[in-house]
């Protein structure tokens, strides 16, 4: 990663301001994902990471969930050429290692993100989730310590 940036963990109630405005800005202003389905009840239960800039500006974020799920990773345009897209999943996937998770899966655009070359380095695979959705999300397993 870009020397000029720093992963901070955080929570939904300690970063919630900067955590909303970079998730609005590239998934509500971007992407327009409707700002009812892009905040939930599951941000507070999550551990999140916080990218700062080094004028500490709020640049990425992305969250884990308790089940292991990887989730709402948003980096602002103009740092994405940075690898901060890719510094976060491993940062959360670190997070999980710390948790004793023993899986995590990524719920991510995989063909917009720069994740492909991190997936094959942690050994990824593919699986389709859902009853009926035919969507695929990487998991991956890890094992026990």
């Amino acid at each position: 990663m870009d020397e000029s940036f720093e992963l901070v963990p955080s929570d939904w109630w300690t970063s919630r301001e900067q955590l909303q405005a970079i998730r609005r800005k590239v998934f509500i202003l971007e992407q327009k994902i409707p700002e009812a389905d892009e905040f939930d009840d599951t941000d507070e239960n999550s551990s999140h990471v916080l990218v700062l800039s080094e004028k500490r500006d709020a640049v990425g974020t992305g969250r884990i969930e308790a089940t292991g799920k990887i989730a709402r990773i948003a980096v602002v345009a103009e740092y994405r050429d940075r690898d901060v897209g890719t510094a976060i999943p491993e940062r959360l996937i670190e997070e999980a290692r710390n948790r004793g998770y023993d899986r995590v899966f990524l719920h991510a655009h995989l063909w917009k993100l720069a994740y492909r070359r991190c997936l094959q380095a942690w050994n990824y695979k593919t699986v389709k989730h859902g009853t009926n959705s035919g969507k695929r999300s990487p998991v991956g397993h890890f094992k026990q310590r």
